[in-house]
C-alpha cells in the first residue's frame, strides 16, 4: 500500500490471537523492502456471514460486509476518529485476478471505496476512513499476494512479493513485547549493550502522549496498564543517541 511513490507500507497476516472468546488473525506492517523489520498493527477476523471485523475499543469494528447487495447501505464506525460513516453500494460485478481467479467487486459511493472480496478496499486493507478523517491522505493498495502468488497489481508502483514467514517474538527486531494484546501488563525486552539512559513514551490512537517513563537502562521493562483504557497504543523507546524500539500494542 502506498501514499505516493516515496512512502510504501507492506502488510501481512501472521499468527492468531484470542480476544473476548473470538479468534483473530494478527496483522503486521513494515516499511522495509527487505521485510526484516515488522511491527504489530492489530488484528482482524471474518465470521461465517462474510463480515470482516477489526479488533477495536471497545469490541469489534465492522470493516467489510461481503453479503451486501446493490443499493444496500454499509454503516460502520471508525474507532480512531470516533465517527460513524455510511456508504451505498452502487454496483457489484466480478473482477478477474492475475492468476485467473474471479472475485466479487463492490463499488461504493461512485468509487470512493472499491472492495474486492477476500482482498479488501483498494484504498488499503484497513483504510475505511481512518486516514481520511485524520490527514486527508488517500492511500492506494498497490498489490495483493496470497500464498506467495501475486494476484493483484493495482498501481504502477513496485510490488514486493517475497513474503517469507516472520518470527512472532523477534520478527527481525532488537526488541519484543509480550504478551500483545494484554490486560494488566506486558514486558518490553530490548537490546541496550551500552546501557544508555532511555525514555519510554506511550501514545494513544489519537497521537496524544499518555505516559512517559524516564531513566531506563535495563531490560526487560514492565509496561503496566494502570489507568489506560482498552484500545490501541504506540510506544517509542529512545535515548539521546538513537531510537531503541518502536511499535504498537493493544490493551484489551
Amino acid at each position: 500500500m502506498n501514499f505516493g511513490p516515496c512512502l510504501t507500507y507492506m502488510y501481512k497476516f501472521d499468527g492468531d490471537t484470542l480476544a473476548a472468546g473470538k479468534q483473530y488473525k494478527k496483522l503486521w506492517v513494515t516499511m522495509d523492502s527487505t521485510q526484516t523489520l515488522w511491527t504489530y498493527e492489530g488484528a482482524m477476523r471474518e465470521d461465517s456471514s462474510k463480515k470482516v471485523y477489526s479488533l477495536g475499543n471497545p469490541g469489534d469494528f465492522l470493516y467489510y460486509d461481503f453479503n451486501l447487495q446493490k443499493s444496500d447501505t454499509f454503516i460502520t464506525q471508525i474507532d480512531i476518529c470516533s465517527l460513524t460513516i455510511s456508504y451505498v453500494v452502487d454496483s457489484i460485478d466480478t473482477i478477474t485476478l492475475l492468476n485467473g481467479e474471479q472475485r466479487k467487486r463492490y463499488l461504493l459511493d461512485w468509487g470512493i471505496h472499491i472492495w474486492i472480496e477476500g482482498i479488501g478496499d483498494l484504498n488499503g486493507l484497513h483504510e475505511m476512513g481512518t486516514m481520511h478523517c485524520m490527514t486527508d491522505i488517500f492511500p492506494t493498495l498497490n498489490c495483493f499476494t496470497e500464498d506467495s502468488i501475486l494476484k493483484l497489481h493495482n498501481t504502477p508502483y513496485n510490488c514486493y512479493v517475497n513474503l517469507t514467514a516472520i518470527n512472532e517474538i523477534n520478527a527481525g527486531r532488537n526488541w519484543s513485547l509480550q504478551p500483545n494484546p494484554f490486560n494488566d501488563f506486558a514486558m518490553l525486552t530490548f537490546d541496550n549493550p551500552a546501557n544508555e539512559t532511555a525514555t519510554l513514551q506511550l501514545y494513544n490512537a489519537r497521537g496524544q502522549l499518555v505516559r512517559a517513563i524516564n531513566n531506563i537502562t535495563s531490560s526487560p521493562l514492565k509496561i503496566s496498564r494502570r489507568n489506560l483504557n482498552s484500545g490501541i497504543y504506540f510506544f517509542n523507546l529512545v535515548s539521546d543517541k538513537k531510537q531503541i524500539a518502536k511499535g504498537k500494542f493493544v490493551i484489551e
